[in-house]
């Protein structure tokens, strides 16, 4: 495997990451202003979050899920 030059290689990344974005490879590129603002302004709980608080209601309810 040949070294580049660390000039070449940040080109080459820079030019990597301009096509990502330009074809819509990257998130941010994906997502519609509007709704990344809607995501931001009212952010969801993790389903992970969201089992813990179940089973802790479930607990309180006395046991029952």
């Amino acid at each position: 495997m040949t070294k580049l030059p660390l000039e070449k290689l940040e080109r080459l990344i820079r030019t990597q990451v301009t096509l990502a974005t330009k074809l819509r490879l990257a998130p941010q590129s994906r997502a519609h202003k509007e709704t990344v603002g809607r995501w931001a302004a009212n952010p969801q709980s993790s389903y992970l979050a969201q089992f813990h608080a179940d089973e802790e209601e479930g607990e309180a309810n006395g046991g029952a899920h």
